[in-house]
């Protein structure tokens, strides 16, 4: 630590207790538990652009007050004989660092910062699950750095936690008290969520009775350990944005389900399958009490859709929007009872079903600014289009808990999209060829679209 910084201490009182691991807490504790000592690669970071004329006093008050507000701030979890459970704490202390920076580059600087907070292992000796970070020039306060264990936290929780930050920095105060895990952990173990995971359950086993077996075939078992056996590539396309959103126009629908459709077709044709199982990530606030909660809701959605290589991507679209809604609708269940089925159709078919295949639209808003250029059509614009798509090295893992993952992020010019894989099953020069694919099933199947004649008002 820099002699400059300095560590800001405050400490809180609150409503504290022990309880069950909510299913969405469940879900992220198993795969964390899964990484080891790499589960730092869940960590979840934001930095959040202060207003103007915050001191760092009311920066790090704010701070305090957002981890007396929210429960998921000050919990610790710890395994069961049949289940985890989680700890609350009333009472503690609240260890905010503030960093000096610069006028000029201190996003920059802090952003930096932020990212290589985020590879380190947490919690930290106060053995709470996040680290925030004020960065400050003099007196005044810019930026607060905040990273939080995907234990605590989901990409919905920083968004809510970067609101109230703000508020609270000048001085405001949200609106009531917030909803808690441990008010959902009661909701999920009542009578009616019971049956809610009973109802989900049977979605899954009937979709995964009929799914295939599994879809890029198994991972070789014994292979030598190799740093950079999972792979993820990004791919900056603005001719994906734009196809994605001209198609997502005409099928009347969402651009991430356009690009979920284009996932499957691509993982069908890679894998040799007419019919494709992915799981996707449910963010599962469906209950407007969970708008401002803070903890970790997100589980698996189970997606199945097949014929993805008939060729006519826009009914494609359309299928993969209805059989998306059903995934989702049933993505409230309770994890360990999808672990006890997954146990039973392993021992009825000899192996495990394969869900290692993901899919994950990580963005916050779904359409681009009205500011996207429109689809070109003349050749010669379309390629000078296409000749604008960059591909670059994300990462590299010894080990993943997943087969191919595909995600996207948001960029306000272009689509920001990903994929991992085991290159023991599709090779890093099978994971470029799988981005450049999504983007051509897209953009190809706009501009087809875009040539056809446009039928009567009503036919569509």
């Amino acid at each position: 630590m820099d002699s400059r910084e300095e560590v800001h201490r405050r400490t809180f009182s609150a409503h504290g207790g022990t309880a069950p691991l909510t299913w969405g807490q469940l879900a992220i504790w198993k795969t964390i538990a899964w990484m080891g000592d790499e589960a730092h690669y869940f960590n979840v970071r934001r930095l959040v652009d202060l207003p103007e004329g915050v001191t760092v006093d009311g920066a790090v008050e704010a701070v305090a007050r957002l981890v007396a507000r929210h429960e998921a701030l000050r919990t610790r979890w710890e395994a069961g004989a049949e289940e985890p459970s989680q700890t609350v704490s009333a009472e503690g202390t609240v260890d905010v660092l503030v960093v000096p920076v610069p006028l000029e580059g201190a996003r920059e600087s802090a952003e930096e910062r932020t990212v290589a907070q985020a590879a380190g292992k947490l919690p930290g000796a106060d053995g709470m699950p996040g680290r925030f970070t004020v960065f400050a020039h003099g007196d005044t306060a810019l930026h607060i750095g905040m990273v939080v264990t995907h234990q605590a936290v989901d990409s919905w929780s920083m968004r809510v936690m970067e609101r109230e930050l703000r508020l609270l920095a000048t001085g405001g105060q949200p609106d009531a008290d917030a909803w808690q895990p441990r008010d959902q952990v009661a909701v999920e173990r009542a009578p009616g969520g019971a049956a809610r995971s009973k109802g989900a359950l049977r979605y899954w086993e009937r979709n995964l009775e009929k799914a295939p077996a599994t879809m890029f075939g198994p991972s070789p078992q014994g292979a030598p350990e190799d740093p950079e056996r999972f792979v993820r590539l990004g791919m900056d396309s603005p001719a994906l944005a734009i196809a994605a959103t001209a198609l997502a126009d005409h099928c009347r629908t969402s651009v991430s389900t356009v690009l979920l459709a284009a996932t499957s077709a691509v993982v069908g044709r890679f894998a040799g399958r007419d019919s494709v199982v992915l799981q996707l990530i449910a963010f599962n606030r469906v209950d407007p009490r969970t708008d401002a909660l803070v903890g970790s809701m997100t589980e698996n959605a189970l997606f199945t859709v097949d014929g993805v290589d008939r060729g006519d991507f826009a009914d494609l679209v359309t299928r993969t929007h209805d059989r998306a809604m059903l995934a989702y609708q049933h993505a409230r269940y309770h994890p360990l009872e999808l672990d006890r089925l997954l146990d039973r159709l392993t021992e009825q078919r000899g192996a495990r079903p394969d869900l290692g295949c993901f899919f994950n639209d990580a963005r916050l808003q779904d359409r681009w600014p009205d500011t996207l250029e429109p689809l070109p059509t003349e050749p010669g614009a379309v390629e000078r289009l296409r000749a604008r798509t960059r591909i670059h090295v994300e990462g590299t893992w010894a080990a993943q808990d997943a087969t191919f993952f595909a995600h996207t992020t948001y960029s306000p010019d272009s689509a920001r999209f990903f994929v991992m894989a085991d290159t023991l099953l599709l090779p890093r020069t099978g994971i470029e060829e799988s981005l450049r694919e999504t983007e051509r099933v897209v953009l190809d199947a706009a501009l087809r679209l875009a040539a056809a004649p446009t039928p009567p008002e009503g036919e569509k």
